[in-house]
């Protein structure tokens, strides 16, 4: 059972590895059938042995027939009957030479060449096969493609079993006007990080096809820039060794160390030169294309808005402070106002206050006399009687004149002017006030404007 489970895997890592054909000067494989282990290998032959060729190169016109050798030696134990076959070739996306397996139908020079169906070789022997490519008389100018093998079948019957071959590549130049072509596409896309400090990537999708009908070796040139050439630098493109005509080969590349700057400008050189000898001179062909990739910074642009945001609310806030300012400016100008016009209307009674305050202080002197003169008919006139008492024997006082008490005393005729004065002093001291007053609200109205300004 292991036995069995062991060579099994062993055939089905050998047909994988013999899927593709190398492109190699030798060519050999190792398979295992029922006991034995096989292994062999095919390369080019002059018909005598090897030639030292890694593949049959050749230039046939329309119509021609060219006659061709291979080899094949069997490195086995045993005689091995190896099955013979031609078919369309091509080359993979790593570049790679393989041509169509069995089950698919080969339409072009596949179709050209003529091979017998099988061959039998003897252990450790080699074996010369020879084969022809005849080219059709409507045969387009340029290269066609196309591969021989040998192969055997292990592991079942026809419709199930493993297929594992080795062969060559049969590459035939049709003389004709050659015209080398090559048409190039680009999609590329812009992947930004989420830091905003960080640059991103550009990841681009490189077709190129060879419109021509000759094989060719690509080799092009991409320049990444960003607006107004900043920033510009040069990206190595994968090279394309060699594509055959009506191919398309895509190659898949990350630049990274791009900053966004909105719009990224590509721009691509392409330079295709023929591949194979060839009598004829035919001059290399190179194509200019520019194209944009959109490098939005969102990150960066987030930044921004988070900045502008924290700006907006600034200036707002300092508009709201200066409003609230000049509103308390313009209420201390109001009661500002308000209390000049009080001290004005306070200060205008007070040089009258003053005034009649002088009147008031003047006015006992000016009215004593006046009063006077107006009474003379009814001043009083103190008079004094003398009374003599009888003789006695006790001595008396001589006689005195004793002043009258002051209830007693008549009126002499003169005003009391106290009300008035009082009235006078009254009248300064409000004046006095009033200007003291004004002054230190005039000093309080400057000190409130400075502070509102402040």
């Amino acid at each position: 059972m292991h036995r069995r489970l062991r060579r099994l895997f062993l055939i089905l890592a050998i047909s994988i590895a013999s899927v593709v054909l190398p492109a190699t000067a030798t060519h050999a494989a190792t398979t295992e059938s029922s006991e034995e282990t096989i292994t062999w290998m095919v390369r080019p032959s002059d018909g005598t042995g090897e030639d030292g060729r890694s593949w049959v190169e050749l230039e046939l016109r329309a119509g021609e027939v060219a006659e061709e050798h291979l080899l094949i030696r069997n490195l086995s134990p045993a005689a091995v009957t190896f099955r013979l076959a031609a078919a369309d070739g091509y080359f993979t996306e790593t570049g790679r030479f393989n041509m169509l397996t069995a089950g698919e139908v080969s339409t072009g020079a596949g179709t050209w060449i003529g091979i017998q169906d099988s061959v039998e070789v003897a252990s450790g022997a080699d074996v010369v096969v020879p084969f022809s490519v005849t080219v059709p008389e409507n045969a387009e100018p340029g290269d066609h493609p196309a591969g021989v093998a040998a192969s055997i079948r292990s592991g079942g019957d026809a419709e199930v079993g493993v297929e594992s071959r080795v062969g060559f590549r049969v590459m035939t130049r049709v003389a004709g006007e050659l015209a080398p072509a090559v048409g190039t596409k680009l999609g590329a896309n812009f992947s930004g990080s989420i830091n905003p400090f960080e640059p991103g990537h550009v990841t681009f999708t490189y077709d190129v096809e060879n419109e021509g009908n000759t094989r060719l070796a690509v080799d092009s040139v991409l320049s990444l820039s960003g607006p107004f050439g900043w920033f510009a630098r040069d990206v190595a493109v994968e090279q394309i060794d060699e594509i055959a005509p009506g191919e398309t080969r895509t190659i898949r590349q990350q630049v990274s160390g791009v900053w966004p700057f909105v719009a990224l400008f590509l721009d691509r050189r392409t330079q295709a030169e023929v591949v194979g000898n060839s009598s004829a001179e035919v001059a290399t062909t190179t194509t200019d294309a520019s194209s944009v990739v959109w490098a939005i910074p969102w990150s960066q642009l987030g930044v921004l808005v988070i900045v502008a945001i924290i700006l907006l609310l600034a200036r707002w806030d300092r508009r709201r402070k200066a409003k609230h300012i000049e509103r308390l400016i313009d209420r201390a100008r109001n009661d500002a106002r308000a209390e000049s016009a009080g001290v004005r209307a306070v200060s205008s009674i007070a040089p009258t206050l003053l005034v009649i305050g002088l009147l008031l202080t003047g006015l006992p002197g000016t009215v004593a006399p006046a009063y006077a003169a107006d009474d003379q008919d009814h001043r009083q006139v103190l008079v004094e009687v003398e009374v003599t008492p009888p003789p006695t024997t006790v001595p008396t006082a001589p006689p005195s004149t004793i002043p009258p008490e002051p209830d007693d005393l008549a009126t002499t005729g003169a005003g009391d002017f106290t009300p008035i004065l009082a009235l006078a002093g009254l009248a300064f001291l409000l004046g006095s006030g009033i200007l003291v007053g004004n002054r230190a609200l005039a000093s309080r109205r400057e000190r409130a404007g400075v502070t509102a300004r402040r």
